[in-house]
Parts: C-alpha cells; structure tokens; sequence
C-alpha cells in the first residue's frame, strides 16, 4: 500500500505517511534496561487506543460543525421569496477556518434529492477558459457515451439557454458554488454575475456560495454597487476557532475518563500559542495527538493505565516496574509525608504493595474528577456575567484550576464576588445549572458530595424562605453565605502537580509541547531576528554588528498592536545613540521595516495612516 503525503507539523516538510501496517509497529525506545517485547506492544496498544479514542471525538465534533454549516445553507435556499435577488451565501476561508469540500458534497446531495435543485462546484485556480464554457464542459461529462447527439447540442447552447435546458430536465433551481472567490478576474465575474442575474426566473431560482477570505465588506468593494444590489447576501456563521478548540478540548483531554492529560504548563503553552499566532485549529489537533505519542514513549508506565475506564490494571505490573513507580517525583514526595503520618502504608509502598499503588492511583483520578466537575460548576456560575474577565474564557479557567491553590487566585474570587451581586433570579437560575452539572455524575467523591449539598442547601434555602428582590437583607446575607461557603471548598483543593502517580497521566514536558506547536521555519525565524549572532557568528554582547532588521525587530516587541511610524524611527534612531534621523537611518530604518513586511510582522493600516498594524506577537 503506498503513503500519501502530508505536511508534518514539527518540521514543516512534507513526508511520506506510512502505511496502516507501518504505523501499528510503530518503534518505542527501550527507556529501561531489558524491557520486553510484550511490555513494549502494551505501550503501543495504550497509545493506539487512546488516539482512537480522541480521533473519534474530534471527527464527530468537526462533523456535526459541518453538518450544521450545510443544514443553514440548505434552509436558507429552501426559504420562500418575493424578490427576484440571487440568493449568495458568504463562507469565510482563511487559515483558522475548516475545508468545506464535505459541506459542499452534503449541499449538493441534499439539494439533488429532496429539491431537485442542480449544484455545481468551480474552483477558479483550476479554470482554464470562461465559466459558461465550464459550465457546459461540466454537464457534458454527466452525459452517457450514447448521448452524443445531446452533448453536440450543450456544447452550442449558450448560459440562458443551458440553464433552460437543466429547467426542462426536471430540475426546480440551479446552485453554484464558487470556491476561492477572490481569485477570479474582476473583468470577468461582473459580465458572469449580471447575465446569471437576467437568467433569474421566479420558477427557476439561482444560488451563489461564495468563498471570501473576509466578509461582505470586501465583496462590496470587488464588486459594482448595482451588481450588489442584485444579490441577496448572507453570511453563514461559523464558530469561531477558539469555540471550536475549547468544544474539542473540553470533550477529549479534559474529560475524566480520557486516560491522558495536559500539566499546567503544557495547557499554558497550548493557550499562548493559539491565542497569540496564526496557528490553526486543525494544527492544535495534530499537536495534541502527536503528544499522545510523545507520552506514550517517554512513559513506559502507560501501559498499566485501562484506556477503557481509565483505570490502573496492577496485574501488568512487574517488580522492576514497581521499582519505577516508586522512583516517580510524586510517589517519593507523597511517601516522605507519609512517613510522618502513617509509617505503616509507606513502608507498603516502598515494599511495592500493588494494592497500595492501586488505590493510590484510584485517589490520584478522584481528584482529578473533582477539580473538573469543580470547573464545570464555577464557569456555570460566572458565565456570561458583565465585568467579569472569565465570562468568556472557559479554558483560561480550566488553567487556573490546575494551577492550583484556586482559592487564592484572584480572578476567581473576582468572578465569586460578581457572581454574589446578581439579582434574584439569575442567582436562582445558576445555582439550578450548576447542581445539574452535578446530578449526573454517577460515583461521586467525599468532595462533590459536599459541593452538590452546599449547592441544594441553598437551593432548599431559597424556597423555603421565599427569597425575592423585595427581601434584598435575605438575599444579600443568602449570596454572601454560599460564596463563603464556595470560597471554603476551593481552598480544599490540591494542586494536580502534587498527586501522587500523577506523572501517570499528565503530560509534564511542556518545551517538548512547545516543539510541537512552533514549526521549524517559524522558529527558526523567530530565532534569526532575536539571536543574530548564532547565525552570523559574531560576539553576542557586541551590539554594533546587530542587523537593521534586528534591531528593529527588538523595538517592535515594545509596541502594541498599532505601530506609529514617528515613534518607532525616534526610539529607533534613539537606540543607535544619535540624536537627529539623517538620510542613511532613514533608509535603513524603512528597508528593514519592509523586511518585517514581507516576513508577515506588520501590515499597512487605514485605521490610521501613519501607523503600521501588528501581525504577529500581539500579547507583548
């Protein structure tokens, strides 16, 4: 079977994908001496079934963004009207947004048998001659060899009389889907869109999808005001790329039962990156299956974890990997403390009791169940309140709690104390959402326990004494009681980086994160303008052999996302130790800042005519 190509992401090339057969013998490294084939083929199978079990998720999750994205284009056609508009979708294309040739295949099928409306798809980088021309070459390669007579005669048929033709086929309406929208000569879509414009029937309806690196403002702008105003625009919603990445996280690595999570740091980089570069969704998703694979080689005890219920089967366990459980940071740390407090259970443990590990481990995933569910009730609570810093943020949340100490961190207790000035019935409304967070969960620990009483007690609290917003006393003491009562319950959190066993299922190594999530070409750019010296091989601390654009660059991490020009050629000028800008600074200054240019840093902006507009790096 031969490998199609594919674009890696650690290295920006592209490779040959091996084949099925090559990648389920996939090669681990022998991290401890004498480890067995069969030890090795239990760490391949974690790896291959948790990757499954993540790949299945997020193929579920990008199906039903695209389903969803068909279901409104369809409706949206189906819709009865009164005017004779063409109707136009907008879908926006860039490097955040999703591949919509599935979209596309599901409008048509739809379209073709529950409407018998006639969809064709162009793509103007492949267009050779003009689109009637297209068109007619499209529907003669739907024709039977034994249909000559009818191709001789589409050929001849010109764009009104063809789109009569498919009218007397049996079709009730005619889509076009034109993909890449903005690479089409402007000379030709005009004279295209207005003899499609006076093809337009009542019982023969016309339809556009449009593909636009932006919305309609630009389309408004390559197109003539009187072609506009024949078209019917509406743009299709797409979620935006960080809904997008919290719906997969939130239903992949951060779920209880997925046997594989990311450290604080390494969710902290995951965040940063996404946040503060071009990075894709689909880019984020590979990194993360990538680490799957990274964990399972670098992590030889794996192989004990049950990807099933993530559970810890001690029955794989041998005695040199007991040996290994006790030499984890965690279990040495969590041994010292026991030492103190129950000298008998350490001395289980230091023995490689397999029960005693056992358990540890069950403690080690019941806290982390408690620390989600905990997240889960508190963004309930806070969510969509006005003021508040973690109203949409979901996921910079979910890293504070694995920072730990929650209690203490002052953007929770910020969101609390909002959360404790609502009115009556939105303090109702949350305390309902947040305990049915709850309810479902099936083996509660000690500490959701207490976190769902808390919860009902002041749900019974509120009925029973009838709290309303004439009863403001009531209300005020009922609302400080219960975020004093939530406060208190964070403060029995621990942090994740102090549980036992818990390098067992928390990917540590965030620089081996941050690798993967920063191609080679973007580093090594990145690094060429920071450390010039590395690459030209000159002293680090001389600073008069600094390229222009080095220099330039430095002073572009002082600026926020505009950029006066006036400013930055003075502190540039400034930072060479002269005074007055002369010809030559003033050439340099502009021949680098035409490099950053063409590197992707900066962008012209009509926002204000003498500023640049910051491209990349805009959190610093």
């Amino acid at each position: 079977m031969e490998g199609e190509e594919y674009s890696s992401i650690s290295t920006g090339h592209f490779v040959v994908k091996p084949s099925k057969l090559k990648r389920s013998k996939l090669e681990f490294p022998m991290v401890y001496q004498e480890e067995s084939n069969s030890s090795i083929d239990l760490r391949r199978e974690w790896y291959n079934n948790t990757y499954k079990q993540v790949a299945k998720i997020i193929k579920n999750i990008i199906e039903e963004t695209t389903l969803k994205v068909a279901n409104d284009i369809v409706h949206h056609i189906t819709l009865p009207t009164i005017d004779y508009l063409i109707n136009t979708f907008i879908l926006k294309v860039g490097i955040n947004a999703m591949h919509y040739n599935v979209v596309y295949d599901l409008i048509s099928e739809r379209l073709s048998k529950q409407h018998k409306i006639c969809s064709v798809c162009l793509d103007p980088s492949l267009l050779s001659t003009d689109i009637p021309s297209l068109l007619r070459e499209i529907f003669n390669s739907t024709l039977a060899d034994n249909q000559s007579q009818q191709k001789i005669l589409l050929k001849t048929l010109s764009l009104p009389d063809l789109l009569l033709h498919l009218k007397d086929e049996g079709n009730h309406g005619f889509l076009l889907i034109i993909k890449n929208f903005m690479k089409l000569n402007i000379k030709d879509i005009e004279p295209f869109l207005s003899l499609l414009n006076s093809c337009q029937k009542d019982d023969f309806p016309i339809h556009l999808v449009l593909e636009l690196s932006t919305g309609t403002e630009v389309s408004s702008e390559y197109m003539s005001n009187g072609l506009m105003s024949s078209l019917r625009v509406t743009n299709i919603s797409l979620p935006p790329p960080t809904a997008l990445l919290e719906k997969i996280l939130s239903q992949t690595i951060l779920m209880p039962h997925i046997p594989f999570k990311l450290s604080y740091e390494s969710f902290e980089v995951l965040l940063s990156r996404f946040s503060l570069s071009t990075y894709s969704v689909q880019e984020i998703i590979k990194a993360i299956k990538i680490t799957i694979l990274h964990h399972a080689i670098h992590q030889p005890l794996v192989k004990l974890i049950n990807f099933e219920d993530c559970s810890l089967d001690i029955s794989k366990i041998t005695d040199d990997e007991k040996d290994l459980v006790i030499q984890l940071p965690s279990m040495q740390k969590h041994i010292e403390r026991l030492i103190v407090s129950d000298k008998a259970t350490a001395l289980k443990l230091l023995e490689g009791d397999g029960d005693s590990i056992a358990n540890l481990f069950i403690e080690c995933k019941s806290n982390y169940e408690t620390l989600y569910h905990t997240y889960c009730v508190i963004h309930k609570l806070v969510k969509g309140i006005p003021g508040n810093s973690l109203v949409s943020k979901p996921l910079e949340l979910f890293s504070l709690f694995l920072r730990g100490e929650t209690s203490s961190v002052p953007e929770i207790r910020t969101a609390l104390k909002c959360f404790g000035m609502l009115s009556c019935d939105e303090f109702w409304s949350r305390l309902q959402d947040a305990y049915y967070v709850l309810e479902p969960v099936e083996s509660k620990s000690p500490k959701l326990q207490l976190l769902a009483k808390v919860i009902k007690m002041q749900i019974d609290k509120l009925i029973s004494e009838e709290v309303t917003e004439t009863t403001k006393d009531v209300l005020k003491n009922a609302q400080s009681t219960f975020v004093s009562r939530i406060d208190n319950f964070l403060s029995t959190l621990s942090c994740p980086g102090a549980w036992p066993l818990n390098e067992l299922l928390w990917f540590t190594d965030h620089t081996a994160f941050q690798t993967l999530l920063v191609g080679k070409v973007r580093a090594a750019i990145h690094r060429g303008l920071s450390k010039p010296h590395v690459y030209l091989q000159y002293p680090a601390e001389d600073d008069s052999l600094i390229p222009n654009v080095c220099h330039l660059y430095r002073l572009y991490h002082e600026h926020g996302k505009l950029i006066s020009l006036h400013d930055w050629i003075k502190s540039y000028v400034t930072s060479l130790g002269k005074k007055k800008v002369t010809q030559l600074d003033h050439a340099r200054f502009f021949q680098a800042a035409s490099e950053l240019h063409f590197l992707g840093y900066i962008k012209p902006t009509r926002r204000k005519t003498d500023h640049f507009a910051k491209m990349s790096l805009l959190g610093y």
